[in-house]
């Protein structure tokens, strides 16, 4: 299984294309399969690889082949080349494992009913772009004139009921088994005694659908198929995100009473302000004023200097605003001149 997978992976990366194609012709690149499929199968090979552990470093799988495995061996001159493939070989074969394995998964997703309207849709949007089967058989679409649903139990009311055999025969035989199949398919031989008719009896390859043939008309359909499963998916996407939103925007409401702040906002938790506050404060200014003899009262002496004074005396002194200073004894805060006393004191002034 490793070593298919990583044959696998070198021959989508040779097959892969880079070349511009404008909107009205890109549909017709790689065979009628456009340039969308090969990148959803390179996303299932890359998934597959990593179960097995063949990936490197980036987590892109392994794409070697036998001979890049075995150039060392003493005897790699002895072993022969199975095929050789170039790039247009490389896109054929990739195209003929990429359009059933998609087109089986969508059946294993969908119900029978489900995909028959989905084949028929696929089908008009292949019509309405202008998109032409060459080899189309005369009879396709029509071969259910005429037949009960007794007789064709795959009978669509669209019309499209080749189509979705044409799908469902290839997932289930492959592309080779699938020619060997009688059943279902050709026009209605008309029978004398049933008003009914009856399948035709002869092989698809009878009937002129060869394997490219086949390959063509299955290539459009299966496109248009993952086309639309695409946008489908896109859409169920955007929906889970809207819904996602909507549950936050509802949480961020609770969250947001009671004055709380809502998550994810760019500003300060209350109650953090305070370790960014400014603790610098303004220097206070203060008045001095000098106190005429009179006015001052020491240690009970009003004016007069007994030559002595005790350190331990206080010495109040009332200022013209009310406040009231107290200086200590001894030579702080005074002067003796002229047998009198000075008092200067500094008191602060309101800002």
């Amino acid at each position: 299984v490793s070593s298919s997978v990583m044959l696998l992976e070198k021959l989508r990366r040779t097959s892969t294309t880079s070349s511009w194609a404008s909107p009205k012709t890109v549909h017709k690149q790689e065979f009628g399969l456009g340039p969308k499929l090969s990148g959803w199968f390179g996303k299932e090979l890359t998934r597959l690889a990593k179960q097995l552990n063949i990936v490197d470093t980036t987590g892109s799988p392994l794409a070697y082949t036998t001979k890049e495995l075995v150039e060392t061996h003493p005897e790699f001159e002895r072993f022969s080349v199975a095929s050789f493939l170039d790039k247009k070989s490389c896109k054929t074969v990739i195209g003929q494992i990429a359009m059933p394995t998609r087109a089986r998964s969508l059946f294993l997703k969908y119900s029978e009913g489900d995909m028959q309207m989905k084949v028929a849709l696929a089908s008009e949007r292949s019509r309405k772009i202008g998109e032409v089967w060459d080899k189309q058989p005369e009879w396709w679409d029509k071969s259910t004139e005429g037949a009960t649903n007794d007789e064709s139990r795959m009978i669509d009311v669209t019309g499209q009921t080749n189509d979705y055999l044409l799908l469902q025969r290839l997932v289930q035989f492959g592309f080779f088994n699938m020619q060997m199949q009688v059943n279902g398919f050709g026009p209605f031989m008309k029978d004398a005694s049933n008003k009914g008719g009856a399948p035709s009896t002869l092989m698809l390859r009878e009937l002129g659908l060869t394997k490219f043939v086949i390959q063509m008309r299955a290539n459009q359909l299966v496109r248009e198929l993952h086309a639309e499963e695409e946008a489908e998916e896109s859409k169920q996407l955007i929906k889970q995100r809207r819904i996602k939103m909507q549950q936050r925007k509802s949480f961020d409401r609770l969250a947001n009473v009671g004055g709380k702040r809502t998550l994810g906002t760019a500003s300060i938790q209350t109650g953090l302000e305070s370790f960014f506050a400014s603790t610098k404060t303004s220097a206070r200014k203060s008045l001095v004023e000098i106190l005429p003899p009179d006015d001052i009262n020491v240690g009970g002496c009003n004016g007069e200097d007994n030559g002595s004074y005790d350190d331990n005396e206080v010495t109040t002194a009332a200022s013209s605003n009310g406040a009231v200073a107290a200086v200590g004894g001894g030579t702080q805060g005074t002067s003796h001149a002229g047998g009198s006393r000075t008092v200067a004191s500094a008191i602060p002034m309101e800002d």
